[in-house]
């Protein structure tokens, strides 16, 4: 218990660092595409369409060696479909072969330049830690098709990771005028606000996101923490375990709650929280460590 103890003083001596999170997107359900256009294979056998559609969302559900089966056949049928080399190159990035994947995104283009490919490959250029890259390929998409928000929201995600805030915000602004119940923008738009110390407009921004979906996790964390660092620790303490109720194995809810508990002088619950996390991720302090 000691040891514990004296963990948890080092982590609250870290007064600047707080656990927050940016939200990334990817909803859709799948599960009725792959009725769809299983269905479609067997009315039109000799359509490449079908065969390309069914490999895809086998491959969004998590059943990619099957989907790339019919993804190649739809290629064997019709080698000028440049989707089909973009939905072959999403099996492939699944994989983690992201050589393969970049080769087959670049067929793709060199058919066709569909926006959406651009922002696959941006996507992936990003996964591997390429951000310059998937920089390039977000403002191509951009470019290519300005209507799409998640080309805007991702390349805000890149903006905001090189702390590039303002640049960030211009795309999370525009984002918001194509998709204005989209939640990501407001939350990242209140983080970077909150990163930047002007609590208030943090406070709007999120505040906006959980209008949106009031138990959006990251949002009611992000707005813990503008309270927290307002001083407000009750009401930083209120959000905390609002995201707690929904997320009870949250490490990084629980480590906030620590803080928070600590300032609040509530030293056993601190400790209690802080154990539990350590017991959900036992190389969390390590992690902290190294974002000091």
């Amino acid at each position: 218990m000691e040891k514990l103890s004296l963990t948890l003083k080092f982590i609250i001596g870290l007064s600047v660092f707080l656990c927050i999170i940016i939200t990334f997107s990817r909803n859709k359900v799948w599960e009725s595409e792959v009725t769809l256009w299983t269905d479609v294979t067997k009315k039109s056998p000799n359509k490449p369409r079908g065969w390309d559609n069914l490999g895809a969302s086998l491959v969004e559900i998590g059943r990619g060696d099957e989907g790339a089966k019919y993804i190649e056949k739809a290629i064997q049928m019709d080698p000028g479909e440049p989707l089909a080399y973009n939905n072959l190159a999403n099996y492939y990035q699944s994989k983690k072969q992201y050589d393969k994947a970049i080769e087959l995104f670049v067929k793709s283009i060199k058919l066709y330049e569909y926006y959406f490919t651009y922002y696959n490959l941006a996507n992936l250029y990003k996964e591997i830690g390429n951000i310059d890259k998937a920089i390039e390929c977000y403002k191509i998409s951009i470019a290519l098709e300005p209507r799409y928000p998640m080309s805007h929201i991702n390349l805000g995600n890149v903006y905001l990771e090189k702390k590039m805030y303002q640049e960030a915000l211009n795309e999370y602004f525009t984002a918001l005028k194509l998709a204005p119940r989209e939640v990501m923008p407001y939350n990242n738009i209140g983080l970077i606000y909150l990163e930047l110390g002007q609590y208030d407009d943090a406070e709007k921004y999120l505040d906006l996101a959980l209008k949106r979906i009031p138990d959006h996790v990251p949002s009611l964390l992000n707005l813990g923490n503008v309270h927290y660092l307002k001083n407000d620790f009750i009401k930083a303490e209120e959000y905390y375990k609002k995201a707690l109720k929904i997320e009870p194995h949250n490490p990084k809810v629980l480590i906030n709650l620590a803080l928070v508990f600590d300032k609040l002088g509530k030293k056993e619950e601190a400790s209690s929280a802080l154990k539990k996390a350590i017991e959900i991720k036992p190389d969390l302090v390590n992690e902290i460590r190294l974002k000091k």
